[in-house]
């Protein structure tokens, strides 16, 4: 029963994961999609992506210089 409920959970994240990173330019992304692809392979690995594969768009905007008031 637990195999099947990680089978059916994995078959559901996985997509959702190769969707996101489709979609996503490569400096929205912490590491390389190859990686994030491959590390999607299982379950634990499609979890890390979406906890610490992705950039907030905070992230990924270049900064300027700060105004001082």
């Amino acid at each position: 029963m637990l195999l099947a409920t990680v089978v059916i959970t994995w078959l559901v994240v996985t997509p959702f994961v190769w969707r996101d990173l489709k979609r996503r330019s490569p400096e929205q992304v912490r590491g390389s999609k190859w990686f994030w692809r491959l590390a999607s392979a299982n379950l634990s690995g499609s979890i890390a992506y979406f906890m610490i594969g992705r950039k907030s768009s905070n992230e990924s905007k270049i900064r300027g210089p700060a105004v001082n008031n």
